[in-house]
């Protein structure tokens, strides 16, 4: 209850009339729903035990369900040992990662998907014969490395293998051309992955010496692929890297990884709402790594901990985990990696938005975003610059500073960003690797019933055919906000997507007010009726706005206004 009458957990902040209670009038408190509030202290601001909090802050301490001072359990859970241990053992000699990495499904369409693929059927079970030797045997009769492969899948039964390769192969037409007519030669007993197979037999692993079958996607040599210009080599290899899943995966494992990827992905996005640069996430990695979990958990740092986020470049992300984190001043180089503007550290931030801002994103590029569990300590108030390029306060752990979008110190009490600069890199446990590429279209789509079971499929669809975010809003207020903020960029193209009731020939005609030529679609069942307000808004050197009950004219909407090719 409040102010006499009942509180609907679905309504939001203003139009619940909180903001009312304290005559405020600043567009910058978050547009949440009541059920996300926090109950926290007694608030002078509102009421007992409200309180308006970021929507950064209230994501990752609630959603990630990270508990601080977390069990290895916790971290490392058993339903996953099987899994890290086949990966490890399927894991490429020469692969970059010290850490164990565990790819996450992701929702909506990488990418990479557009690189050509490899697809290898053994009719033998994977338990009967060693991959990586027989992938060694396949690289050798496709005249290739065995570097230059992805393993990106394995399925049971027979064992079938999706291989992806590297982008100097895969965007060469000239050597996928070549690659397609040595696959040819797999099924000859004179390859060299027959003669592997043929040894299983003689050493009694398997009964008899089965067909390999193998087939590479046709379009490779009728299509340009995918451009270079898209990724760049070094992007392209990376992810892939990252993406990779090496080994069977067990149904209630692949269930465990796609509710811990919902959790991220959605406070990722979120971030990301208000942010007039978009990004889609490419790629999901958990980090499993007991050594750096035992030095976190011994370190001697205590106090405060938190989720907190890293920005980083490709280069960096080979090695980050062998050191966890260079450290910005090491005893032994002396190396400085940074000029550090509020000493010399590792810098971190409690915002997606702002790392990503100075991890040296380009519009085709990936940027990764470390999120790690992180240890505080005695924290120091930093508010100038004048550590620029010092070492830390000897008595502090951290040091925190209010900045401004730029970097800039502030000391605003609304609209800042948080960065924190820790000293040692054992206050460091890394957990998530989430990989970023800028785009500049979304899709959305406002409906107060856009969680019922017809639009949620729906949504669903449209999440996994389209490389750009489709951002869905129950209310005209959290949409028009949305909207509003990424506009402001002249080069962001975007689709609105409505239902006719709820007020939709209002919610129409404010979309059309912050931008004239935005693509409208209203989705509905009454479709004589919206199309009257429909063609008045949409009249005379307007863009027309579409009616439809069709969800199939949605997709075509999408696809007319968005061609493939550019994103």
């Amino acid at each position: 209850m409040f102010n006499g009458h009942e509180l609907n957990v679905n309504d939001t902040i203003r139009a619940s009339g909180l903001l009312d209670t304290i005559n405020s009038f600043d567009g910058n408190y978050p547009e949440l729903r009541l059920k996300f509030l926090h109950k926290l202290h007694e608030s002078a601001h509102i009421a007992t035990n409200i309180v308006l909090t970021s929507p950064e802050e209230l994501v990752y301490k609630d959603i990630f369900e990270v508990p601080y001072s977390p069990t290895q359990e916790e971290i490392m859970p058993d339903i996953l040992k099987p899994l890290v241990e086949k990966i490890h053992e399927n894991q490429p000699k020469s692969s970059a990662f010290s850490s164990k990495l565990v790819s996450m499904p992701v929702f909506t369409k990488q990418v990479v998907d557009e690189l050509p693929s490899l697809h290898i059927t053994v009719p033998v079970k994977p338990n009967e014969f060693d991959s990586n030797e027989f992938l060694q045997c396949l690289a050798m009769d496709l005249g290739i490395n065995r570097d230059d492969m992805f393993l990106m899948s394995v399925q049971e039964g027979s064992t079938k293998y999706k291989i992806k390769f590297k982008a100097a192969i895969s965007l060469c037409l000239e050597k996928m051309k070549k690659i397609a007519e040595k696959i040819k030669v797999l099924v000859l007993p004179s390859s060299k992955s027959a003669e592997f197979i043929a040894r299983q037999k003689l050493l009694g692993n398997i009964q008899e010496i089965p067909k390999i079958d193998a087939t590479l996607d046709t379009s490779v040599v009728n299509s340009s692929l995918i451009s270079s210009k898209t990724l760049t080599f070094d992007d392209i290899d990376m992810a892939l890297a990252v993406m990779q899943r090496p080994t069977i995966i067990d149904p209630l494992i692949w269930e465990f990884l796609t509710q811990k990827s919902r959790k991220i992905s959605s406070g990722i996005l979120h971030a990301f709402q208000k942010s007039a640069v978009e990004y889609v996430i490419e790629s999901m990695s958990l980090i499993q790594n007991e050594a750096l979990y035992y030095k976190y958990t011994s370190c001697a740092v205590h106090g405060e901990e938190a989720i907190l986020f890293h920005g980083t470049k490709i280069h960096n992300l080979d090695n980050i985990f062998d050191t966890n984190f260079k450290t910005f001043y090491t005893s032994n180089s002396h190396q400085i990696t940074d000029s550090g503007w509020y000493g010399q550290g590792t810098y971190f931030s409690s915002s997606p938005n702002y790392c990503a801002s100075y991890a040296g994103s380009h519009s085709n590029g990936i940027i990764y975003l470390i999120c790690s569990l992180v240890k505080l300590g005695n924290i120091c108030t930093v508010t100038d610059m004048s550590y620029m390029g010092k070492p830390m306060r000897s008595d502090s752990d951290t040091h925190y500073v209010k900045v401004t979008q730029s970097g800039s110190p502030t000391n605003a009490t609304h609209s800042f960003f948080e960065e924190f600069v820790i000293k040692q890199s054992d206050q460091i446990l890394p957990l998530y690797i989430v990989g970023l590429r800028q785009v500049n279209r979304f899709v959305l789509w406002r409906d107060a019933k856009i969680n019922n079971s017809e639009n949620g499929a729906l949504f669903a669809q449209m999440k996994e055919r389209y490389n750009f975010n489709i951002y869905g809003s129950e209310t005209s207020s959290e949409a028009l906000s949305i909207l509003k903020c990424k506009l402001t960029n002249s080069s962001m193209q975007c689709v609105v997507v409505t239902n006719g009731g709820d007020k939709g020939e209002e919610f129409a005609r404010e979309c059309r007010n912050i931008r004239s030529s935005v693509p409208i679609i209203v989705f509905c069942g009454n479709v004589a009726h919206h199309q009257q307000w429909a063609a008045v808004i949409g009249g005379t050197g307007q863009p027309k706005i579409h009616v439809t009950g069709n969800s199939g004219d949605v997709f075509t909407f999408i696809n007319t206004t968005f061609p493939s090719g550019n994103t």
